[in-house]
């Protein structure tokens, strides 16, 4: 019975972080996009959706990591060590990721509450371009940890009877999206969208089991065998 209830709560948790993304996703559409000289100013007239993408990214993250230590027990009869090293660099990369927002977002208004002196105004707009560019390394660092995650995740998804194959290809897709956004931030995007569809789906699977059902398999893809 705990189990199940266990069951149940992990799949709702899974299907939250999908959902959180998503919120997450909206605001950041609806963010401004200023030349990174121009960031505190732009804050000042957008504070409330700079308030939505701090509490969208910080429950985001929540759920997100959360999502990931269930998954990674899931998945861990496959392979113990390729799952925990899946879950380990894209729970990683997803707290870098925000942390870099987080902190741009602090400093931004740590800036904006300082008095109303011409003397300020030259050094805290170079402050605020700092923290924004400081947050396009930090993105660096999360893609490629979530690049290594995702394609981890689909190797040992593949063949399971866990998650259907498609899943994995998508997961390596996003992985491969995650490490072109190294290069090109904007491609982030697709392995973002790659773990809310995981999330999601995986979120579906469990909440669709039967009563009691086990949720784990082997690598040959029968229930409760053990892996490697």
């Amino acid at each position: 019975m705990a189990e199940t209830r266990g069951n149940t709560l992990f799949g709702v948790i899974a299907i939250l972080t999908g959902l959180s993304f998503l919120v997450h996703l909206g605001v950041v559409v609806a963010l401004p996009s200023p030349n990174s000289y121009q960031e505190l100013a732009v804050y000042k007239t957008h504070q409330t959706v700079y308030a939505l993408l701090f509490f969208s990214i910080v429950i985001f993250t929540a759920f997100a990591v959360t999502f990931l230590a269930g998954l990674g027990r899931l998945l861990a009869p496959r392979s113990s060590k390729v799952a925990a090293g899946a879950t380990m660099a894209l729970a990683t990369g997803i707290l870098v990721t925000g942390l870099g927002v987080v902190l741009s977002i602090g400093a931004l208004a740590a800036l904006a509450a300082l008095p109303s002196d011409p003397s300020y105004e030259i050094s805290a707009a170079f402050e605020g371009a700092f923290w924004a560019d400081l947050q396009s390394l930090t993105n660096v660092f999360g893609d490629a940890l979530m690049g290594l995650g995702l394609i981890l995740l689909g190797w040992v998804a593949w063949g399971s009877r866990i998650v259907p194959n498609w899943l994995a290809i998508i997961a390596v897709v996003g992985g491969i999206g995650a490490f072109a956004a190294i290069v090109a931030d904007p491609l982030a995007a697709i392995s973002f969208l790659a773990f809310t569809i995981w999330s999601v789906v995986v979120g579906v699977i469990i909440l669709r089991k039967p009563r009691g059902a086990n949720v784990t398999a082997g690598p040959s893809g029968s229930p409760g065998s053990s892996g490697p």
